[in-house]
Parts: C-alpha cells; sequence; structure tokens
C-alpha cells in the first residue's frame, strides 16, 4: 500500500542510488565507463563520484540516507556535523546535493553547497531544477553574481531560451527581476506548447503590464488557459482585449514531435472539461467551427445544443 505523498517511491529511489556509494557498479560500468541513462542528474552526479579513482567505497550510508532525504529541511551547519560525524568526505556528496536542494527549494543548502565548490556550469541544467513556482528572487541573485551562464558579462543570455523558459514558471516576481535584469523576448508565441507550462495569472499580469496585450498575440496563452481552467488569466487577458475568436497558427518547430495544433477558446474549455469558463467565453461572443464541435465534443450534446442555440458554430 502506497504512503501518504508518495514516501515509498521516495525511499525507494535513494536505496538504489546509495548503493553506489557502497561500490556497487552497473555492468556497463565495469565494462569501461559507459553511463547509464538515470533521467536524473543527482544520479548521474553520484555515478560521476563512484566511478572516480580516488573514491572510497562507503560501507555505511546510513548518515547520506538522512541527508538525501531530509535535504528540504537541513542547513549547511546540518550537512557539516552530519558529515564530520560519519568520515564521508563532501566531496562526495556537494554535487549531487546542489541538485537535491534545488529541486526541494532549499535556498540555504544550495548556497552551501556552491560556497564550498559545487560547480554550477552545466548552466540550464540546474536551472530547471531550482523548484517550480518558488517566485524567490535570492535563487537568481545568487547566479547572477557568479556570472551564471553569463547573465553578468553578457545580459542578453537572459532572452536566451535556455534562461527564460525556467524563469517564466518561477513566479511573477522572478519574472520581474528578469525583465529589470534585461531579459525580453519580442512575442509570447513559443513561450509555452502545452496547457501544463501555462504560468498563472499573476505572472501573465506582469507581461501584460510590460509588453501590452500585442504581446500575446497567436501565443496560445489565452486557449492554453482556457483548456487549463484558469479562469483568472482569461479574464485578465479577454478584459484587456484579447480576440475569444483568434485562430492560432500551429506551435512547435520540432520535427520530430510535429506541430502542435491550438483549438479557439471556447473549443479549448470545453475539451477541458470547464462548463463556466465555457459560458463566459459564450457570453462575450466566442465562436467554434462546426469541425470541432464534430470531431472533438463527443459526450458534450448538452453544449452542444447549447451552441446551437446562441449561434456560436461557424460553418467550415
Amino acid at each position: 500500500m502506497a504512503l501518504k505523498g508518495g514516501q515509498i517511491q521516495t525511499t525507494e529511489f535513494w536505496s538504489n542510488v546509495l548503493i553506489h556509494y557502497q561500490g556497487v557498479k552497473h555492468d556497463e560500468d565495469l565494462e569501461g565507463c559507459r553511463p547509464w541513462l538515470s533521467g536524473n542528474w543527482e544520479l548521474e552526479e553520484i555515478r560521476k563520484i563512484v566511478l572516480s579513482t580516488e573514491f572510497v567505497p562507503v560501507q555505511d550510508t546510513t548518515s547520506l540516507e538522512t541527508l538525501y532525504m531530509n535535504a528540504r529541511n537541513y542547513n549547511g551547519a546540518d550537512v557539516s556535523v552530519l558529515l564530520a560525524k560519519s568520515n564521508i568526505p563532501e566531496s562526495y556528496v556537494l554535487q549531487p546535493l546542489l541538485y537535491t536542494a534545488a529541486r526541494e527549494g532549499n535556498f540555504d543548502l544550495f548556497s552551501y553547497c556552491i560556497d564550498h565548490g559545487a560547480d554550477i556550469s552545466a548552466g540550464t541544467r540546474i536551472l530547471n531544477y531550482i523548484h517550480p513556482s518558488t517566485n524567490d528572487t535570492r535563487w537568481l541573485d545568487l547566479l547572477h553574481d557568479l556570472d551564471f551562464m553569463q547573465w553578468k558579462t553578457k545580459p542578453k543570455n537572459l532572452s536566451y531560451s535556455r534562461s527564460y523558459w525556467p524563469i517564466l514558471q518561477m513566479g511573477p516576481e522572478c519574472i520581474r527581476w528578469w525583465l529589470h535584469h534585461g531579459g525580453t523576448q519580442h512575442r509570447a508565441r513559443y513561450s509555452v506548447e502545452h496547457a501544463q507550462y501555462l504560468p498563472p495569472a499573476p505572472a501573465i499580469r506582469v507581461f501584460l503590464e510590460h509588453f501590452g496585450l500585442a504581446w500575446f498575440r497567436d501565443s496560445g496563452f489565452l486557449q492554453f488557459a482556457c483548456q487549463k481552467g484558469d479562469m483568472e488569466s482569461v479574464v485578465l487577458l479577454v478584459e484587456a482585449g484579447a480576440d475569444v475568436n483568434e485562430d492560432v497558427t500551429p506551435l512547435g518547430d520540432d520535427l520530430r514531435e510535429g506541430p502542435v495544433y491550438v483549438g479557439r477558446a471556447l473549443d479549448m474549455a470545453l475539451i477541458g472539461g470547464h462548463d463556466a469558463l465555457f459560458r463566459y467565453l459564450l457570453q462575450r461572443g466566442a465562436r467554434v467551427r462546426r469541425s470541432c464541435v464534430r470531431s472533438g465534443w463527443a459526450g458534450r450534446q448538452q453544449m452542444v445544443d447549447l451552441i446551437e442555440r446562441v449561434g456560436a458554430i461557424e460553418e467550415d
């Protein structure tokens, strides 16, 4: 039976990771240090440590398990005391702990790791790991002071997607920080290609105040907000003058995945199952194409009847 909060998955993950500190290696590593694809940078960093020629296996990993499992609440002093008691070199944990601290949203521990020599040259990897919606500019101030990704010496680097996209998810104060330090985008298009990555209304308000409504045209922001059921963002954009009947040009430039087709606001609201939002859009003149009704609204006959009655269907 699963425990509340997914504790079983977390425990099992670290059990499988920490066994490498005891000297256990994958077959691929034994044959010639070929990397295993972990999909997790903490695990990858630990792998680098245990495969180094200087590494001495750790027989008792209890302290390491305590450290990684409680990284959300630990500070630098806690780490120093724990490592000193267990006689484990600091170099064995700094780099993976940096990623853990970022993922857990523990700024003090993140700062400790950097102060004690953790490498931040990995760039986007680290930025992507910082806890989404942190809305805490201390992370950005610290990285900026260290000229992370040359943000300080080349402010234009803040505008590149590898900086902009992660900061987009960090909250309105972080977005204001980004704008203040020179970040910019000519338009919102390609900022978001799926509803799950749409920033919340307070962040959208910051962009609206700074760039104006034209910045959002043909971006899918309104439509993704409808799919997500984010009434606050929808109202914000519609009251600013957004076109509820905008047809968005397909998004995405990855040839492997193909284009991302975005429906009209009314279509996206119903696909997302947000009836209140659907009715709000109807009241503001939103319409859909007949082909969308036929192809995407199975089991929604009540809504189909409603838009038929109010004349909100356009013939193709």
